[in-house]
């Protein structure tokens, strides 16, 4: 879908809500978020009754309807559906979501009635999320069309989570509600026949509501115009946290059957992700965490940490899990040291990670001299302090002292610093009143979270299974879908003004090579004589030595044949 003005697609007030029932679950859901949310306009139950629902007035048909309608909430049966659009469209609705499943996730049949959704909303000018989209809530713009629940009371905040997985966004937004971040946004996508993973991002780059975007991902359809909108983010300093499938063969299965979605190689996507600033997280936790902690004080430039605890071993721990993402943990200047030794216990070191030793324990108000020092230490980014927050009753008079005395030297800094959890727990209500009661605003948990990478840098790609190039002078992406056609290997000229010089391309009067080749310096030369897959493009493995620049990528999974210069 082109890049448009998406703004009053995800903000309609008056809706349509066409297969309302009292008798359908999905249909009571439905409406119970729309109050759950508050969302701010008029509903109306259409159905080929006629009849009320949930205690809205009911209709046969979107036409009947005397306010005007913004948007189309559908969820009739899959045959159904090309009907309730043409419906839509002749009321003058021009925005629609479609969590009707029964589509291009059940196979081939499925994938047939979802070209016939896609031709009839292109006929009726309609835009659409789905089919199989759980919808969206635009908490920061009170504006709701979503199945998805959350839990009370509804948390609005600056994060923002899309997911092609209704079932993931559900658990995204548990996390943080569990953790009290706050939402701007949630959304669903679903198959992507309309609205993608992309179309989302780009909106939510220019919603000033939102600081940070998580992303769960099955695929990325085009990599382009996601590389395009991910490099928006970065420039506008807000940080985009994602999860995606993709890092083992069995998962690219399950995500064709889930939502239609064909992964793509995910040593590409590395390097995509990292060309752009886009960071790669290994579960939802550290996705909802990363995401709400850069979004609250940004990027960590430059990429240095000032580390203490009153623990040694959680010194150690930090200082390893920050060399193994990236980070970099310097030894403290000769000023910062002679100061800290004016404040800290004669047998306290003054290393970095900085161990405050157990006296902090019996004066917690050192630590208003402490932290100021540390954070102001040259070319630091980012001050972090690992220590538990109290989370029960018989914990938060002794350590709530310690925690106040951290945020007071925290304010007395004004430079970026966090709590850090020494574990991840499940926050109990004492907690997050504490947290609020005394302005913690970064509170998070576990130490695993110190690996923040510094994603502007291009540092493995590591080699691939999937056939893909890793070269200085080209990364082509096999993916995993069949071509119509076999990629034309013999356009020498065209591929040679995509790319540039670097690429080499194969005689095609060879039966055992063709396409495009790959051009790399030194040891690092593509095999010729690798075997040519099925759409013509040599298959073989080619390392890129660590720390050096990934160069053009090429997508073969572009729609149709060709070639789609994805990174320069």
């Amino acid at each position: 879908m082109a890049d448009a003005d998406l703004s009053s697609f995800f903000t309609p007030r008056n809706i349509a809500l066409v297969g309302a029932s009292d008798r359908s679950a999905w249909s009571a859901m439905v409406y119970y978020c729309f109050e759950l949310y508050d969302h701010k306009g008029k509903l109306f139950a259409v159905n080929r009754g006629g009849k009320s629902a949930h205690g809205l007035p009911g209709y046969t048909s979107c036409t009947e309807i005397e306010d005007r309608v913004d948007a189309a909430f559908i969820y009739v049966p899959a045959g159904a559906v090309v009907e309730a659009l043409h419906d839509a469209a002749a009321a003058g609705i021009r925005n629609a979501v479609i969590i009707s499943s029964g589509f291009a996730e059940t196979g081939a049949e499925g994938a047939a009635m979802q070209e016939d959704v896609v031709r009839t909303v292109r006929e009726l000018g309609i835009r659409f999320m789905g089919p199989n989209s759980l919808g969206f809530a635009n908490l920061a713009h009170d504006s709701v069309m979503t199945s998805v629940k959350t839990r009370k009371p509804v948390r609005t905040g600056h994060l923002a989570i899309i997911s092609q997985s209704g079932a993931l966004v559900n658990e995204m937004g548990k996390v943080a509600h569990c953790n009290g971040i706050g939402l701007a946004f949630l959304g669903a996508t679903g198959n992507e026949a309309g609205l993608t993973i992309t179309d989302l991002l780009g909106y939510l780059v220019d919603d000033d509501a939102v600081s940070a975007i998580c992303i769960y991902s099955e695929g990325i359809r085009d990599h382009a115009r996601f590389m395009a909108a991910a490099t928006r983010a970065r420039e506008a300093r807000k940080p985009v946290v994602m999860l995606k499938l993709g890092r083992s063969a069995i998962s690219g299965a399950i995500a064709e059957a889930h939502t239609g979605s064909l992964i793509g190689d995910d040593g590409v996507f590395d390097a995509m992700c990292q060309r752009t600033g886009v960071i790669r997280c290994a579960s939802i936790e550290e996705v909802i965490a990363t995401a709400d902690l850069l979004g609250r004080i940004g990027p960590i430039d430059p990429p240095r940490l000032a580390l203490s605890s009153i623990s040694g071993g959680a010194c150690a721990l930090m200082a390893d899990l920050a060399d193994e993402h990236g980070l970099t943990v310097e030894p403290f200047t000769q000023e910062t040291q002679d100061a800290l030794r004016k404040v800290l216990p004669a047998f306290a070191a003054t290393l970095n990670p900085l161990d405050v030793t157990g006296a902090l324990v019996q004066q917690p108000e050192v630590w208003q001299d402490v932290i100021p020092i540390m954070a102001r230490n040259a070319n630091t980014g980012l001050a972090i302090v690992c220590q538990p927050i109290p989370n029960v009753d018989t914990e938060i008079e002794s350590l709530t002292p310690s925690i106040r005395a951290i945020v007071a030297g925290f304010r007395a800094a004004n430079q970026p610093a966090v709590i850090v959890d020494l574990s991840v727990q499940t926050r109990s209500k004492e907690q997050l009143e504490l947290i609020g009661e005394i302005g913690v605003d970064v509170p998070v948990q576990g130490v695993g979270l110190v690996g923040v990478v510094d994603a502007g840098q291009v540092q493995d790609v590591g080699d691939s299974e999937a056939g893909v190039f890793l070269g200085e002078g080209l990364v082509v992406d096999r993916g995993r879908r069949q071509a119509a056609e076999p990629v034309d290997g013999g356009d020498v000229d065209g591929a040679r003004r995509l790319l540039g010089d670097v690429v080499e391309v194969a005689d095609s009067a060879t039966p055992q090579v063709g396409g495009v080749g790959v051009g790399t310096a030194g040891d690092h030369r593509a095999d010729p004589d690798l075997p040519v897959d099925e759409l013509g493009v040599a298959v073989g493995r080619v390392g890129v030595p660590r720390g050096q620049p990934v160069g053009p990528v090429v997508d073969l999974d572009a729609a149709g044949p060709g070639l789609e210069r994805i990174l320069d």
